[in-house]
C-alpha cells in the first residue's frame, strides 16, 4: 500500500481536504482582517500589508493543491472539482485584498457605513464556507444549509451594494469620490459573489457524490 501511495495510485484524501480546509480558513482570516480594518480605520497601509500576506499565503495553498493534483493519480473527488474549488476559494481572498489595496491607492480616509455592512457579510459568507468545506462528503442534506445561507447573504449584499451606489449619486460628492467609492463597493460585492461561486462548486460536488 505504501508503494502505491508513493506512486500516487491511492487517493490522498486527507491531504486534499486538509489543504482545502486551510484555504477556507485563510479566506475567513482575510475577511476578519478586512472588517477590523474598516471598523478601526486608522492605519489602512498596515491593513493592506497584512491582507497582502494573507493573500500570498492563499496563493501558496493553491499551488500546493495543484502540485498535489499533478502528483496524484486517483483523487477523492473529481479532479476538475478540486481544481475549481481551490480556484474559487482563492478568488475570495484575492478580492478581499483588492478592497484594501484600492482603499490605499485611492487615499480614502473615511469609511462609508455600507462598506462595513458588506465586509460583515463577507465574514458571514466565509464562515459558512469553512463549515461547508469541512462537511464535504457528508451529503447534500448537510451541505444545503450552507449553500442556502450563502445565497441569502449574497442577495442581501446585492441589495446593500445597489442602494449604496445609488446613494453616491444622490449626495453632493466630488465626481472622483463617486468613482472611487463605486469601485470599492463593487469589489466588496464581488467578494460576496465569489463566496457564492464557492457554494455552487460545493453543491455540484455533493450532487455528484451524494
Amino acid at each position: 500500500m505504501s508503494v502505491l501511495r508513493k506512486l500516487g495510485l491511492v487517493p490522498k484524501q486527507d491531504e486534499f481536504f486538509r489543504l482545502l480546509n486551510k484555504q477556507a480558513a485563510n479566506s475567513r482570516a482575510g475577511a476578519d482582517r478586512l472588517i477590523r480594518l474598516l471598523e478601526n480605520y486608522d492605519d489602512p497601509e498596515l491593513g493592506e500589508k497584512e491582507l497582502h500576506a494573507i493573500e500570498h499565503h492563499g496563493d501558496e495553498l493553491v499551488h500546493d493543491v495543484m502540485n498535489l493534483l499533478n502528483e496524484t493519480f486517483l483523487t477523492p473527488i473529481d479532479r476538475e472539482d478540486i481544481h475549481a474549488l481551490a480556484s474559487r476559494l482563492d478568488d475570495v481572498i484575492d478580492l478581499v485584498h483588492e478592497v484594501a489595496e484600492h482603499l490605499v491607492m485611492y487615499r480614502i480616509r473615511t469609511i462609508r457605513p455600507e462598506a462595513v455592512q458588506l465586509a460583515r457579510l463577507i465574514c458571514a459568507t466565509t464562515e459558512q464556507i469553512c463549515a461547508a468545506v469541512a462537511s464535504i462528503g457528508a451529503g447534500r442534506d448537510v451541505g444545503r444549509q450552507y449553500w442556502v445561507e450563502i445565497n441569502r447573504l449574497e442577495n442581501e449584499g446585492d441589495h446593500i451594494s445597489k442602494s449604496a451606489i445609488a446613494r453616491l449619486f444622490d449626495e453632493d460628492l466630488p465626481p472622483l469620490d463617486v468613482i472611487k467609492w463605486k469601485d470599492v463597493l463593487e469589489r466588496l460585492e464581488a467578494a460576496i459573489d465569489a463566496s457564492e461561486d464557492v457554494a455552487n462548486v460545493l453543491e455540484s460536488i455533493e450532487l455528484k457524490n451524494g
